[in-house]
């Protein structure tokens, strides 16, 4: 095994239909993927986007929205179905996940930055998955700025 520990990251055209929409089956395809690396004993962290993609449907778009609130409100629906949807596939597998949601401030305060480390060493150590993303319900700055997961894996 050349590498131990493995980022795995997903981003939100991955795992949507050409409509902007939740695939689960590529949700799923996903999933496999990852039960088979931590069943050949690989530490996995899944970095994951498609928070706005699997909640503005819910909440009654059409489309994916454009206005920042109704992307934050459609992430704050769409990150608990988007976990949901990992969860389950993973627990087939009897694989724990969990999930960290992080914003830019998670790195610039020093206590925030070192719960945030100790938690992802814990869930390692245990074996489970953890599954990251952006914060995007609270996020200010229009959604763009990508998390900064190298410094968190220090």
């Amino acid at each position: 095994m050349k590498y131990k520990r493995i980022v795995f990251k997903v981003g939100t055209s991955s795992l949507t239909h050409k409509d902007g929409s939740l695939s689960r089956s590529k949700v799923k395809a996903i999933t496999q993927q990852l039960a088979m690396l931590h069943e050949a004993d690989h530490e996995l962290i899944l970095v994951s986007s498609g928070a706005v993609a699997a909640g503005f449907g819910a909440l009654g778009f059409k489309k994916r929205p454009t206005k920042i609130a109704d992307k934050q409100a459609s992430a704050a629906v769409g990150q608990g179905l988007l976990l949901e949807e990992y969860a389950t596939n993973l627990l087939l597998r009897q694989i724990v996940s969990a999930q960290i949601l992080l914003t830019q401030d998670d790195f610039v305060d020093k206590r925030r930055y070192k719960n945030a480390h100790q938690a992802l060493s814990v869930l390692l150590n245990r074996g489970a998955i953890p599954i990251i993303n952006e914060n995007d319900s609270v996020v200010i700055d229009e959604l763009k700025s990508g998390i900064m997961i190298r410094s968190v894996l220090r």
